[in-house]
């Protein structure tokens, strides 16, 4: 597949400029960091650092991130699949590609917004109560700061873990027609004992990644332009490699035939 490289990115280019532009990777560490040097931990206090206080990020800019993330991964996704099936691979009819995939696509990246929104409104419900019965919604003491960092980071593993499921879905609706309810169901089933750890560490890389040089990236104060690039390029990459992910598991798992992996004389 690296020899198709630049046709892989091309669908995901303009979600992943959109993302590098207007969502920073690394703002689960920053409100870490944020979360040790506040003064007050009221309840507002660490919801205003979880969350945007601008509203037009949630009126126009997440609405146009499901969008535009739901448009460029069903192309990707139906060249991928038309590839395993044909041996052939093509950024030609991208209406077509597009309309192909969305039934699949948009339910399970709905899905994995809501898990997300919902998780960062819970965590910020036990850090505010956390910081309430220990420091009074005062200053955090470097104890509290430790068990929220930890807290934090366990949380969040758990979330991107419980997103695989979604992720797989996506395929499982594609390759054989399922309802999201059904490709749900069936995702969780996918995965044997033996294949299970195999199948979590390959779809929880990108994700180390993203969080090793989002973390260089928060203790470095690295400028916005740079940031900006350099999230750009990792969306490119953690995009590009969950969509292939989700059909690769499938076929993998599922034992369907590749066409593109055979000679063709």
């Amino acid at each position: 597949m690296f020899k198709h490289l630049p046709r892989l990115i091309l669908p995901v280019a303009p979600a992943a400029v959109l993302l590098g532009l207007f969502y920073r990777q690394s703002r689960t560490l920053i409100f870490i960091r944020d979360y040790g040097q506040a003064s007050s931990t009221m309840i507002a206090d660490v919801f205003g650092m979880l969350f945007s206080s601008n509203i037009l990020y949630y009126l126009l800019l997440l609405p146009a991130f499901f969008i535009v993330l739901s448009f460029s991964c069903s192309y990707l996704l139906t060249m991928v699949y038309k590839h395993f099936r044909t041996g052939k691979l093509s950024v030609r009819m991208p209406l077509s590609n597009v309309n192909h995939g969305l039934e699949a696509i948009m339910p399970n990246i709905a899905l994995i917004f809501l898990m997300l929104l919902v998780y960062k409104a819970l965590f910020g419900c036990v850090v505010s109560l956390l910081s309430e019965i220990f420091v009074g919604g005062g200053e955090p003491a470097i104890a509290l700061v430790a068990v929220v960092a930890v807290l934090g980071v366990i949380t969040y593993a758990f979330v991107i873990f419980f997103m695989m499921y979604p992720v797989i879905s996506v395929a499982l609706m594609l390759v054989y027609g399922y309802t999201f309810i059904d490709a749900i169901g069936e995702s969780l089933r996918v995965g044997g004992k033996k294949d299970f750890l195999p199948l979590v560490l390959a779809y929880c890389l990108p994700f180390l990644i993203n969080a090793v040089v989002s973390y260089v990236l928060m203790m470095l104060d690295a400028p916005v332009a740079v940031s900006v690039i350099v999230d750009t390029i990792l969306q490119l990459f953690v995009i590009t490699y969950t969509v292939l992910f989700s059909v690769i598991s499938v076929f993998s798992q599922q034992k369907l035939e590749r066409i593109d992996l055979k000679k063709l004389y």
